[in-house]
């Protein structure tokens, strides 16, 4: 697809005041907070819990032997848990790695306040007029 580089885009792009990045082919998980850091803790847990349920798990079958699907609340609830272990720092050291943001000593040290505290909610940093910046 390469309709981000028309001629049209870049007008409507420049009239907003925005600035076009091209990421080249392949390059994009290099720039992709996400890609660089949670996915792969999220995929590996979600995969350990399907793993879990088709070995462990409690089946029913079809009349011709077919084993009946997970519900949509059961996968969801392991979308849930699997997040859940996903750790703050996990996500801010992507940002970090991405040079989207820069390491300072109040993201350097958030896990030890979330664990401190019990409370992550509480002494996570607010959106950065940096990070704001992007949206």
């Amino acid at each position: 697809m390469r309709a981000h580089i028309s001629e049209d885009t870049k007008t409507k792009v420049k009239a907003t005041k925005t600035i076009l990045g091209i990421i080249p082919g392949g390059m994009r998980k290099l720039s992709q907070p996400l890609d660089i850091s949670v996915n792969r803790c999220f995929k590996a847990e979600l995969c350990k819990t399907w793993e879990h349920w088709m070995s462990d798990g409690e089946h029913s079958f079809t009349n011709t032997g077919w084993m009946h699907c997970t519900t949509h609340s059961e996968v969801a609830q392991w979308v849930s848990d699997a997040w859940a272990t996903v750790s703050k720092s996990v996500i801010i050291n992507g940002f970090i790695k991405a040079e989207i943001i820069h390491k300072t000593d109040e993201n350097e040290n958030l896990d030890e306040n979330v664990d401190e505290n019990n409370d992550g909610d509480a002494d996570a940093p607010v959106l950065t007029e940096e990070i704001a910046q992007i949206f």
